[in-house]
């Protein structure tokens, strides 16, 4: 996964999920970092919440078809929204 800012651009790769104190930890890398990102259940409320959106629906049932009819790591274009 590719994390675009003003800051600059982050590779972000997930290794695996847990959970921790009751919260999920999602463990990854961050470039050359370990990374660990908690999220209490009411984040994670809000995040699904989120994801319910008309066009992320959409863009979930068009998955198979995008997988294959792109290459992998395609650039992706950087916006200020």
């Amino acid at each position: 996964m590719l994390i675009r800012s003003l800051a600059g651009d982050f590779d972000i790769s997930i290794k695996r999920f847990e959970v921790e104190n009751g919260r999920l930890v999602v463990v990854g890398t961050m470039g050359v970092w370990d990374a660990r990102t908690y999220i209490s259940p009411r984040e994670l409320i809000f995040v699904l919440g989120k994801l319910m959106r008309f066009s992320v629906l959409l863009y979930v049932l068009r998955l198979p078809y995008l997988t294959f009819a792109r290459g992998p790591n395609q650039p992706v274009p950087f916006s200020e929204d």
